[in-house]
């Protein structure tokens, strides 16, 4: 029993000495599963919803620092490609295919524990976008497509919260990402056209997978 106490004690000294931790550029890609919906907060007249699930995805930079007492931090800076679809049950049915890009600048807080030459760690990711362009494609009403297009916000941000681990060089992570301000707002559109609607937004969330490179 001493002899297993003495080894367990030597191999977490061993363990709590040698950092696993990857310190450096990185470059990243992933892909997200987008959830989106569109609800009317304060007249449920209209309802829009996203029946079926778009795939985007995400490339770009960043830099992990050095950590301490756990905690490390690594700013990113990503292009990032948000595809959905929008389907509206009116009178005449709306489908609306759009993909929205964006620059994309999180902030990962990472804490985690050097395990030899893995490093198993927790993070949440707050972040800001800024809209670069959209595709949208629709069938049914185009001036529902039109009012899309002109309610989707320049500038968006969030909070991403999610696990991940590196071995060695290689960081692979998964997270999920809320959108706070919702990527459109339709209520000044729809107050121009002399509607009584108000407090129309589309939300976006999205699971997605990373995998980075540490240099």
């Amino acid at each position: 029993m001493k002899k297993l106490t003495v080894f367990c004690a030597v191999a977490l000294m061993l363990l709590s000495s040698v950092n696993a931790k990857a310190e450096g550029f990185l470059i990243k890609g992933g892909m997200a599963f987008q959830n989106v919906n569109t609800a009317l907060d304060a007249v449920k007249a209209v309802d829009l919803a996203s029946p079926k699930g778009r795939i985007g995805w995400c490339a770009g930079l960043g830099y992990q620092t050095s950590t301490w007492g756990g905690f490390s931090l690594q700013p990113e800076i990503l292009y990032r490609a948000k595809s959905f679809q929008l389907a509206a049950a009116l009178t005449d049915p709306i489908n609306i295919n759009a993909t929205l890009s964006y620059i994309e600048v999180p902030v990962n807080v990472q804490w985690g524990v050097d395990l030899l030459f893995l490093r198993p760690f927790v993070f949440a990711s707050p972040y800001v976008g800024f809209k670069l362009g959209d595709k949208i494609d629709s069938k049914g009403l185009a001036y529902v497509a039109d009012a899309f297009k002109a309610a989707t916000k320049k500038v968006s941000g969030g909070v991403g919260l999610g696990v991940g681990i590196e071995i060695s060089k290689l960081q692979i992570t998964a997270k999920y990402n809320w959108d706070f301000g919702g990527v459109a707002n339709w209520s000044e559109y729809w107050e121009k056209m002399g509607s009584q609607v108000k407090d129309l937004k589309t939300k976006e969330g999205a699971f997605e997978i990373g995998l980075a490179i540490i240099f």
